[in-house]
């Protein structure tokens, strides 16, 4: 064990056996009167919750010896790792960000702004992939790493202020995304998924972390800081906010691009909700302003087409003018599969060069500065529901009265809440 490890008190078992995956079963009700335990909401107050956290971090750093032999106890545990004693970790699940182990699946479980237990919002998976599809569509695939192991120094953990709960250096992080530079592509990086600053690994060109309220102050503080040190050239930053209709107040969205110059971190401009995005209009989209991304050569951006929806993260294409995102190109795609050709026959290309005539009409009809995201949610509910035949006729009638463009559009007032997609992934193993 190196003499920076630091360890957690290890309850007795009768408490260990209590704590159940926060993802699957609830927590029992009476755990509020044992701090050991993790409240889920519902169980006790936020004041209760936040205090209880507060006391096991204080019992960990003061219990070392105790807190070492749960570590040690643990399947996954890393004798080299740097455990963080404002964190907890059990056989199966840990609300470190940055730990994985190797050999183990582990489920990252997240503690919300009130304090209470509760698993990663779903959100948080659904767009690091679509940031995967994104730089997959600009860039060369092979340099991009997805939550990579990022080793660095002590020295610079220092320097960033990258310290656990008991002020121990930590030496490694997890960003969400990596982008290694243009040109170096070994083969093997892509499938180890780990970094190294004093080996023969590169600097990335961009890094890109998914904000939570668990995460902001780290995301925004130390690694920025530490990514900055190390020469990483582009930091983006996606925090999807939260839409109306849950049990905490919606907070906005907000996309922030650092760009290296100088040796310093400059936030390039955008990524703010937009001034010309339509408010107080039921239904209407939050959208902010694009940034542009030298690494990616393009604008990036983050829309929520619904006020209860997820966030879409889209790129933007120079060629046709259009903002696009996996989603909406796999709903175009199925669209244009289900339209029927000519009444003599279908005819090669037809259906495809319609979808994209409607689509593009839309655009026209319906500007994306007053109704953005508007063709992707008509898109996505005609590649579920099927194409109307007088899809035309509509798109011009949305024209005429664009107050009424859903009635016109045949979309219902949900369309575009994002359905469940692929399922948040447990951590490790990696490959080797």
């Amino acid at each position: 064990m190196t003499t920076d490890t630091v360890v957690r008190e290890q309850a007795p078992q009768v408490d260990r056996d209590r704590v159940p995956e926060p993802a699957s079963v609830p927590v029992p009700r009476w755990t509020h009167r044992d701090w050991r335990v993790p409240p889920t909401r519902g169980d006790t107050s936020p004041d209760a919750a936040q205090a209880a956290r507060r006391r096991r971090a204080s019992h960990r750093i003061q219990n070392p010896a105790a807190w070492r032999a749960h570590l040690a106890a643990l399947p996954h545990y890393d004798p080299d790792y740097v455990y963080d004693e404002g964190h907890e970790y059990e056989d199966e699940w840990t609300t470190d960000p940055d730990y994985c182990a190797d050999d183990a699946y582990l489920h990252w479980c997240v503690f919300d702004e009130e304090g209470f237990l509760m698993p990663p919002p779903s959100e948080h998976r659904a767009l690091i992939e679509a940031g995967q599809d994104i730089l997959g569509d600009v860039l060369e695939p092979g340099r991009i790493l997805d939550e990579p192991d990022y080793h660095y120094p002590e020295a610079l953990g220092r320097q960033a202020g990258l310290r656990t709960e008991g002020g121990a250096v930590q030496t490694k992080v997890q960003p969400d995304l990596a982008v290694l530079p243009a040109g170096w592509d070994d083969g093997q990086l892509p499938k180890s998924r780990t970094l190294h600053t004093d080996g023969n690994h590169p600097v990335p060109d961009l890094i890109v972390e998914i904000a939570s309220p668990s995460t902001a102050a780290r995301d925004w503080g130390g690694k920025r800081e530490l990514y900055r040190a190390l020469g990483v050239r582009e930091y983006l930053i996606l925090d999807p906010g939260r839409p109306d209709g849950g049990a905490l107040p919606a907070r906005p969205a907000r996309l922030t691009l650092h760009r290296l110059r100088d040796g310093d971190y400059v936030p390039v401009d955008g990524g703010e909700v937009s001034p010309s995005a339509p408010s107080g209009v039921a239904g209407a989209a939050e959208v902010l302003e694009p940034v542009y991304s030298e690494v990616c050569g393009t604008a990036l951006r983050l829309l929520r087409p619904e006020p209860e929806a997820r966030v879409c993260f889209q790129w933007h294409e120079p060629a046709t003018g259009r903002w696009r995102d996996r989603a909406t190109d796999q709903a175009a795609a199925l669209l244009a599969s289900r339209v029927e050709g000519h009444a003599e026959g279908r005819v090669e290309g037809h259906a495809e060069g319609r979808v994209e005539t409607l689509l593009q009409m839309l655009e026209q009809v319906l500007p994306e500065a007053t109704y953005p995201g508007t063709a992707a949610r008509a898109a996505q509910h005609w590649a579920a529901d099927g194409l109307p035949m007088d899809a035309e006729a509509r798109v011009l009638a949305a024209a005429a009265e664009p107050d009424r463009w859903r009635d016109h559009l045949g979309l219902p007032p949900d369309t575009g809440r994002t359905s469940p997609s692929r399922q948040p992934r447990a951590r490790g193993p990696k490959s080797s």
